[in-house]
């Protein structure tokens, strides 16, 4: 399950056109990157950020029905409420859950999630993945690359990981063109299965990376460079609540 989320919410109570604007979208905006492999940064780059203003431009529709009714004050009034929210960069969550597979029913014990995410967001019901394999799906999702490109085959060592992927592809990962659009990035939890820990991946201003493969308990997360260990009690060390 791959979930882009949004949710901004506007109040505007002054003048007779005061109201309330509230979106919450579940926006698939990797999903382009992930139909089609581009090599070129420059084009990666316009794309976000062409994105980033249609998706600025589409929450002020509600602003801009009243423009044209409003008098002299009330305009300019809006066009400074324009203003503020063109400058405003939209805050962008995204969650990877693995092994949702639907044959196995994960998600028929996950009653709050499809509440507060599926029913509040979008389903998409004709959806594929090229190559459902932990490490080389996890590079296409970071890079929005085939695997024929980021040439992550496998989960053994000498692909995920290696010393090609760290020359190449994951330096081009979503989080380094966010940055470059001027976004704090963040990334938590299980980055790749034999990620060791001895180093940060470029684009991320905050980092908790599991070290490893999945685990729940006696694991290690390299936070911003510090390598923190954890055991077997239940309280302080379960991964899910310390990310």
């Amino acid at each position: 399950m791959i979930l882009l989320s949004q949710h901004i919410d506007w109040s505007f109570s002054n003048g007779p056109y005061a109201h309330d604007v509230t979106e919450q979208k579940v926006l698939p905006c990797l999903e382009e990157l992930l139909l089609e492999h581009i090599d070129n940064k420059n084009i990666i780059e316009i794309w976000v950020t062409s994105f980033l203003m249609m998706l600025r431009l589409l929450l002020l529709l509600p602003i801009l029905v009243h423009c044209g009714k409003a008098g002299s004050s009330q305009r300019r009034l809006m066009s400074s409420m324009v203003t503020s929210v063109i400058n405003r960069k939209p805050n962008i969550v995204f969650i990877l859950t693995d092994d949702q597979d639907l044959l196995l029913g994960s998600m028929s014990a996950m009653n709050k999630t499809k509440y507060h995410l599926g029913q509040h967001g979008a389903n998409f019901i004709n959806a594929f993945v090229t190559s459902p394999m932990c490490c080389p799906s996890r590079s296409s999702i970071l890079t929005g690359q085939y695997v024929h490109n980021h040439k992550v085959y496998s989960n053994v060592e000498s692909y995920c990981g290696a010393p090609h992927w760290r020359r190449g592809p994951e330096g081009r990962n979503f989080g380094a063109y966010m940055q470059a659009a001027s976004y704090r990035t963040g990334y938590f939890g299980k980055y790749l299965n034999n990620y060791d820990g001895s180093y940060i991946p470029p684009g991320w201003t905050e980092w908790a990376g599991l070290i490893g493969n999945s685990k729940y308990y006696k694991y290690a997360i390299n936070h911003n460079g510090q390598i923190v260990r954890h055991g077997l009690d239940y309280e302080s060390s379960l991964v899910t609540p310390i990310l």
